[in-house]
């Protein structure tokens, strides 16, 4: 069994979802996705069992925001081992700074409780010299009737919730998102892709953006649609 967690712990490594240097006790234990957060970032924790469990036990996570509520999980292995791991799922938030344990819980197996350990997380606040930036462009910047075009907000940190800017009076075809990284600086960039058939002059109000436990207002944004 000690194969399949030093297994595991490789392939959440690969995936960017692994705790460095974790230490197992039982078959029975908890992977987060990082070890240290930011205050009010979104973190995955799972509790795992290499044995299919009757049932597990719901931990108290009372010290934690909740995201999205647990889910049961079966986690497929391939490759030099091939098997299951179950795993109960959690994303949370903290909304203050320090070190907290993520409690232990229990799992039954043929009437036998199986008991895993406590993990640490550190939650961090921003540096007070943290300084915000943000770019919002059109591309192309005098779209037309008929065709889709992007709004693209960039940010040099990243936010605690997908940004939502009022676009009321536009079609939101779709939206993406993603990291870049030039020279060893990551920026973090929503895409809204947009249409409309208004030939007029629009407007994108301020809105919030979180970034930890601080918001951010960005500037109005004016542009004009012209027929195609």
């Amino acid at each position: 069994m000690r194969y399949v967690k030093c297994f595991l712990e490789f392939y959440f490594f690969l995936m960017g979802m692994v705790c460095l240097g974790q230490e197992f006790e039982s078959d029975f234990y908890i992977l987060t996705d990082v070890d240290t957060v930011r205050v009010g970032e979104t973190f995955r924790v799972r509790y795992c069992s290499e044995v299919k469990p009757d049932r597990f036990q719901s931990p108290d996570l009372s010290l934690f925001e909740m995201v999205r509520e647990g889910r049961v999980r079966e986690l497929k292995m391939e490759g030099d081992y091939n098997g299951t791991v179950y795993a109960l799922c959690y994303d949370l938030k903290l909304d203050s700074a320090g070190t907290f344990v993520l409690p232990p819980t229990s799992i039954f197996v043929d009437g036998k409780e199986i008991t895993c350990s406590s993990k640490k997380i550190v939650s961090v606040g921003l540096d007070s010299a943290f300084h915000f930036k943000y770019t919002m462009e059109l591309e192309p910047r005098i779209p037309t009737t008929g065709m889709t075009f992007r709004l693209v907000l960039k940010m040099n940190a990243k936010p605690s919730q997908t940004p939502y800017p009022d676009l009321w009076n536009l079609s939101i075809v779709k939206q993406t998102s993603g990291t870049e990284t030039v020279d060893g600086v990551t920026s973090y960039f929503y895409v809204y892709y947009l249409e409309t058939d208004k030939v007029q002059e629009h407007e994108i109000l301020p809105f919030e953006i979180a970034i930890g436990n601080r918001k951010y207002k960005t500037d109005r944004l004016t542009f004009e649609v012209k027929n195609y």
